[in-house]
């Protein structure tokens, strides 16, 4: 068989295919997170249903308040995880697209192309966030600024999932007494007389008022010994803006 009379496959990288791992997983947590808060609100704790002869029970909850508090930091605790986890999938994604599979790469066999493929994928689970995320930024049209917000998801479900969110000496900022973290959000804000004002809910506006929505950086601190905690629609808040994030990355790929 002549080399012209060789089969030969295309394949085709997706853009959407990188982001759909963080996508997934800021669904999951943000639905988690409503569902989950809401239920805990809703429910006695004290009368929960038992299932079977061997069920367990417990001494009563002498303060509700205190345990659904508890119970609060423990689901943000698995979502704050999986935000982390889906937006590392996506970055490491991103790696293998961009510095494995580089467009125009020829290879003369299926595992030569697995081959490709794996070493890239082990490359990528190899190297912490910030290394990770200059690799691939290196590679896109534009710079990704994203650590100082990953590193707070981090920090909080640490303090969330190892701590039961009671903020301790561990999770304080280095010389203080409080955790600060730098979370992801949407603001959105109008121009008036040159001064940019941000908007708030059922504020009225002028008619033909321009309107802008950026990703920005909210600041929560909790001082030691405090409870890290977040209401269902501040999670939404900070997915929403790691979504954008994320939908930045699949048009900034090299085609």
């Amino acid at each position: 068989m002549t080399e012209e009379d060789k089969p030969s496959v295309t394949v085709t990288l997706n853009g959407d295919g990188v982001i759909a791992p963080a996508l997934q997983a800021i669904r999951l947590a943000t639905e988690m997170v409503a569902v989950c808060t809401s239920a805990i609100e809703a429910t006695d704790l004290n009368d929960l249903p038992r299932d079977g002869f061997s069920g367990l029970s417990f001494v009563p909850h002498a303060d509700q308040a205190k345990a659904k508090l508890a119970y609060r930091a423990w689901i943000l605790g698995k979502a704050f995880q999986e935000l982390a986890r889906g937006l590392r999938a996506t970055l490491e994604q991103a790696y293998i697209y961009t510095l494995g599979l580089r467009e125009g790469r020829k290879v003369e066999t299926w595992g030569e192309f697995e081959d490709i493929y794996l070493a890239a994928e082990k490359k990528a689970s190899s190297l912490n966030f910030p290394d990770l995320l200059l690799a691939v930024q290196a590679q896109l049209a534009t710079k990704l600024d994203f650590f100082e917000e990953y590193r707070s998801l981090q920090r909080a479900r640490n303090c969330l999932e190892h701590r039961n969110g009671v903020v301790g000496h561990i999770d304080c900022d280095e010389g203080a007494g409080a955790l600060s973290l730098k979370l992801p959000r949407l603001k959105c804000s109008t121009v008036s007389d040159g001064e940019e004002i941000e908007v708030h809910k059922n504020q009225y506006f002028e008619k033909g008022a321009t309107i802008k929505i950026k990703r920005d950086l909210r600041i929560r601190v909790f001082a030691l010994g405090e409870t890290v905690s977040f209401t269902a629609e501040e999670f939404s808040e900070i997915a929403m803006a790691l979504r954008l994030f994320v939908a930045d990355i699949a048009p900034k790929l090299p085609i």
